[in-house]
C-alpha cells in the first residue's frame, strides 16, 4: 500500500511550461491565504503556537513564487536543480520575511533590503526554528522539556500571523505575465545587478503598458529602484 503511496506522490523536477509555472504560483498563493487566514482563526482562539506555525507554513508557501520565476529562466539543468531544491527548502522560501519589519524600521531604498540576501543571513533558520518550537516538544537543558504553548508568547505570533497576511495575495498570474518575465529576464539573470534591475523594470513597465499591472496597485520597479519606497501618508 504505501509503496504504491510512494510513487503517486514522487516529487517532480524538470522544466516547466509559462502555463504550468502561473498555475503554480496561483496554486501558492491561494494555499498561503487559506493558511493565514487558519492562524488567523488559531490566534483568535488563543491557539499562539499552533497559529504560530500555520503562518509560518503561509509565508513558505507565498515565496513559492519567486523560486518560480527563477525556475522560469533557469538556462541549463544544472540552474534547473538548484531551483527545485529552493523550491523545497524551507528556509529559501521563508527569506523575505522581515519584510514589513524593515519597513517598519524606516527601510525605503533597495539597498536597506540587501542584508535579507546576504548568504550567511540567520533570519531564514531562526523562523524555521520557531516553527518547529511551535509544533514539537523538546529539550534545551537536560531534564526539562518545552511545550510548544509555553514556549510562544503572543505578542510573536501575532507579528508573525500578521506577516503571513501582509504576503497572502490574491492577484491572479497569467501565461502572459511569465512569457514576459522569460522574455526580459532569461537573457539578463546571469548577469550582473545593474544590468538584471533593468530588465526588471522594462518587465514591470510592459506589464503596466498591456494592463496585467494596474497603475496605483503596486509601486513601480523603476520608482523603488531609482527613489526608493515611501510610506503613504
Amino acid at each position: 500500500m504505501f509503496e504504491g503511496l510512494l510513487k503517486k506522490v514522487q516529487q517532480y523536477r524538470g522544466p516547466l511550461s509559462s502555463a504550468e509555472i502561473a498555475h503554480g504560483m496561483n496554486a501558492a498563493r491561494e494555499n498561503a491565504v487559506r493558511l493565514a487566514k487558519d492562524a488567523r482563526l488559531l490566534f483568535e482562539n488563543e491557539r499562539y503556537a499552533s497559529a504560530l506555525a500555520l503562518a509560518v507554513l503561509s509565508i513558505e508557501e507565498a515565496g513559492k513564487e519567486p523560486v518560480l520565476r527563477g525556475l522560469a529562466v533557469a538556462s541549463d539543468d544544472k540552474q534547473l536543480q538548484e531551483r527545485w531544491r529552493d523550491y523545497r527548502s524551507h528556509t529559501r522560501k521563508n527569506a523575505l520575511w522581515p519584510l514589513p519589519y524593515l519597513f517598519q524600521q524606516g527601510a525605503s531604498l533597495p539597498e536597506d533590503f540587501l542584508p535579507m540576501f546576504e548568504p550567511k543571513a540567520k533570519h531564514p533558520q531562526m523562523l524555521d526554528m520557531v516553527k518547529q518550537i511551535s509544533l514539537y516538544t523538546d529539550t534545551f537543558q537536560k531534564g526539562q522539556w518545552s511545550l510548544p504553548e509555553q514556549k510562544i508568547p503572543k505578542k510573536l505570533a501575532e507579528g508573525i500571523v500578521k506577516v503571513a497576511e501582509i504576503f497572502s495575495s490574491t492577484r491572479q498570474i497569467t501565461t502572459e505575465e511569465i512569457d514576459l518575465w522569460i522574455q526580459y529576464m532569461k537573457p539578463a539573470w546571469n548577469s550582473a545587478d545593474t544590468v538584471r534591475d533593468k530588465a526588471q523594470m522594462e518587465w514591470d513597465k510592459e506589464m503596466r503598458r498591456r494592463g496585467l499591472i494596474k497603475e496605483g496597485t503596486a509601486l513601480s520597479v523603476e520608482t523603488f529602484f531609482t527613489q526608493g519606497y515611501k510610506k503613504p501618508r
